[in-house]
C-alpha cells in the first residue's frame, strides 16, 4: 500500500512538473497565430499520448499483481477454512478425556458415559482424508500429523478400557497414554493457531478450542 502511495506521488510530481514546464512556456512564447495555437496542441497531445502510453501498462500490470496476490491469499485461506471445523471437532474430543488432575467421580462418569472411540475415530479419518497438499503453511501440515497421532494414542486407549479388567485396572495406564494424547494435541493446536494467525484468519468461532490459549481439560461432570 505504502509503495502505491509512493508510485502515485511520483506520477503527481511528474504532471505538475509537466504543467509548470508548459505554463512557463506559454507564458515566455505565446502563441500568436493559428499555426502556432496548432503547434501547442500537437505538442500537448504527444505528451499526453506519451504519458498514457506509460501510464495504461502501468496500471494493467498493478492490476494484475493485485488480482495475483488476491489469488495467493485464498489459496492459502481455504483450506485452513476447511480445515478448521475438524480440528475443532479433535480437540472438543480430546479435552473431554480425563487427564491426571481430574477427579475419579469424572473418570468414572467418562468411561460410562462419554467415553466413544468411534467418535474419535471417525474424525482421525476425517483428518487423514484432507487433501494435504492443498495446505500451503508448514505448520498447517504439522498440525494435521500431529494431531493425527493424538486422535490414534487416544482411540487405541479408549477401546483398551473396554478389555480384560476394564477401565478400573488399566487407569494408571490409561492416564498415561491420556495425557501423551493431550500433549501432542496441545502442539497441534499451537501449530494450527499459529498457520491461522499467519494467514490473517482471526475470525475463530466464539468459545472454539482453538481460540482458547490453554489446553483445558474438563475436570468435572457437567
Amino acid at each position: 500500500m505504502g509503495q502505491m502511495i509512493n508510485i502515485k506521488g511520483v506520477w503527481l510530481f511528474i504532471g505538475g512538473m509537466f504543467v509548470g514546464i508548459f505554463a512557463t512556456a506559454f507564458v515566455r512564447f505565446p502563441a500568436t497565430n493559428s499555426s502556432e495555437w496548432a503547434a501547442w496542441c500537437q505538442a500537448i497531445g504527444a505528451i499526453i499520448a506519451i504519458a498514457v502510453a506509460i501510464y495504461v501498462p502501468y496500471q494493467q500490470r498493478t492490476d494484475g499483481e493485485a488480482r495475483d496476490r488476491k489469488r495467493d491469499e485464498l489459496r492459502r485461506k481455504e483450506p485452513l477454512m476447511s480445515l478448521q471445523p475438524i480440528m475443532e471437532r479433535a480437540l472438543s474430543l480430546l479435552e473431554k478425556i480425563p487427564l491426571n488432575e481430574t477427579t475419579d467421580i469424572y473418570v468414572e462418569h467418562f468411561f460410562a458415559h462419554v467415553s466413544d472411540p468411534d467418535a474419535v475415530s471417525t474424525v482421525r479419518a476425517s483428518l487423514i482424508a484432507f487433501p494435504i497438499e492443498r495446505l500451503i503453511d508448514f505448520q498447517a501440515i504439522q498440525s494435521v500429523f500431529e494431531m493425527q497421532d493424538a486422535l490414534k494414542t487416544a482411540s487405541d486407549a479408549l477401546r483398551s478400557a473396554g478389555e480384560g479388567d476394564g477401565w478400573a485396572g488399566q487407569w494408571p495406564s490409561l492416564r498415561q497414554r491420556f495425557e501423551a494424547a493431550a500433549a501432542q494435541a496441545s502442539r497441534a493446536k499451537a501449530q494450527f493457531k499459529a498457520a491461522l494467525d499467519d494467514a490473517g484468519i482471526s475470525n475463530y468461532v466464539t468459545g472454539s478450542a482453538i481460540a482458547k490459549n490453554e489446553w483445558t481439560a474438563r475436570a468435572d461432570v457437567t
